[in-house]
């Protein structure tokens, strides 16, 4: 039974057929379910056609520009209670990057900011009833 290249990755994700192949999935994400985890949100804001190293500077970046690491013992990564706000910085330095490098295949309003945060996922939990 012949099989095509992409059949094949998916059945050997631990055993990529070239170094290329990985460096890519690591950039992306993926994990063993093909779900790509970070730099997402930037990348479909813009619907960007590929990931480029730009981008993945671009989020090191905006990530280490939201931790003061002067003082001693200080942490490498923002606060977990952060997260939302480190997750939008990192989706609009991706996207301007992606712009930057001409990858973007979407045109974005003027406050990328604003647009990026109307993407992201607003948690909308149902109040909890006592049995």
């Amino acid at each position: 039974m012949k099989t095509n290249l992409r059949q094949r990755e998916r059945f050997d994700f631990d055993r990529p057929r070239n170094p290329r192949n990985l460096r890519r999935r690591l950039a992306i994400g993926f994990d063993r379910t093909r779900q790509c985890k970070c730099l997402g949100l930037g990348a479909i804001a813009v619907r960007a056609n590929k990931i480029t190293d730009s981008m993945l500077s671009a989020a090191a970046h905006a990530v280490a520009s939201l931790v003061d690491t002067s003082a001693d013992g200080a942490p490498l990564l923002p606060e977990v209670a952060a997260l939302r706000d480190t997750s939008l910085a990192v989706a609009v330095a991706v996207a301007e990057a992606a712009i930057a490098d001409g990858v973007a295949t979407e045109e974005v309003p003027d406050d990328l900011p604003g647009y990026v945060q109307a993407l992201m996922w607003q948690p909308a939990y149902r109040p909890v009833r006592s049995a």
